[in-house]
């Protein structure tokens, strides 16, 4: 009888094929947020041959950065009448693959 090790076999596949790089996504809550309300923005990013070990988030109002934070899955702002925001995420795999 022969025992095979299936996931040391399969790292052994994909360490031939290299890193898959994560994909970094977002969930925003609320959805549809009313002035003056608290914005929680979640990661929701995945890496497909390993974990993610790095967050970095930037938060833009009005094209100026009012915020910045690592290491933390989600962030949090007010939302202020007339501005327009913009949210940008930075996710790190344990292979070093970066994608934003």
């Amino acid at each position: 009888m022969i025992t095979v090790d299936v996931s040391r076999e399969i790292k052994r596949i994909l360490s031939q094929m290299g890193n898959v790089p994560p994909e970094a996504k977002i969930k925003v809550s609320p959805e549809k947020p009313r002035l003056g309300e608290i914005v929680t923005v979640t990661s929701a990013s995945k890496d497909p041959d390993g974990r993610i070990v790095k967050y970095k988030w930037i938060i833009y109002e009005d094209g100026e950065e009012i915020k910045e934070e690592e290491n933390v899955t989600a962030v949090s702002f007010e939302v202020e009448t007339g501005k327009t925001y913009t949210v940008e995420l930075t996710v790190v795999d344990d292979a070093g693959a970066k994608i934003a």
